[in-house]
């Protein structure tokens, strides 16, 4: 009697065990598991989410950089122009010149200091090769061949003929200026496409 008592003891236990312990597993262990996956699930998605944040942010700050760097750089080319275009038409446009002259005389230092202050923030959000390329034009162009130029023109009383050149001058730094902006906009990701001719 003994053998068969511990025979119906093992039988009557073991499907019983079996379903405790299957009771255990999908009670307790299962939603363990399950938890642990879905936070794996949603630790994944936070960094993905912060990841897709942290990109629209910079995307944000290259575009309201691109238009900072466009809106100085092509204000600056067209008072530059205004000198230059009412001082080839001299002297009949004696009061547009000193009002343009005027104008540039006094915007000019602001329009200059935003360049480098744009061309520093430019070496962070886009190469350095391209940071490089503005300041030199800033230099060469705005500085050199615009702004020394056009303040010596002033103070000498130059003539129309001198105005006329300076002014073919100041179209050409304006068709660069246009290519770099065009340019650094395609190197930030902000247009896409073949430039037109």
């Amino acid at each position: 009697m003994d053998s068969q008592k511990k025979r119906a003891m093992r039988d009557f236990w073991s499907p019983f065990a079996e379903k405790v312990i299957l009771l255990l597993l999908s009670g307790i262990l299962i939603p363990i598991v399950m938890m642990f996956i879905n936070g794996q699930i949603e630790n994944r998605q936070m960094r993905l989410q912060t990841q897709q944040i942290q990109e629209a942010s910079l995307q944000d700050a290259k575009q309201a950089l691109w238009e900072d760097i466009a809106q100085t750089f092509l204000t600056y080319e067209t008072v530059a122009l205004d000198v230059s275009w009412f001082g080839s038409k001299l002297p009949e446009n004696e009061e547009r010149f000193r009002r343009a002259y005027e104008r540039y005389n006094r915007e000019t230092v602001t329009l200059i200091a935003q360049m480098r202050v744009q061309i520093a923030k430019l070496e962070a959000l886009s190469s350095k090769s391209t940071a490089d390329e503005l300041f030199f034009f800033s230099w060469e162009e705005v500085l050199e061949n615009q702004d020394i130029a056009i303040v010596a023109l002033e103070a000498k009383a130059a003539s129309t003929e001198e105005w006329n050149e300076q002014h073919e001058q100041n179209q050409r730094s304006l068709i660069k200026a246009n290519t770099l902006i065009t340019t650094l906009a395609r190197e930030m990701d902000l247009v896409t496409g073949e430039p037109s001719e």
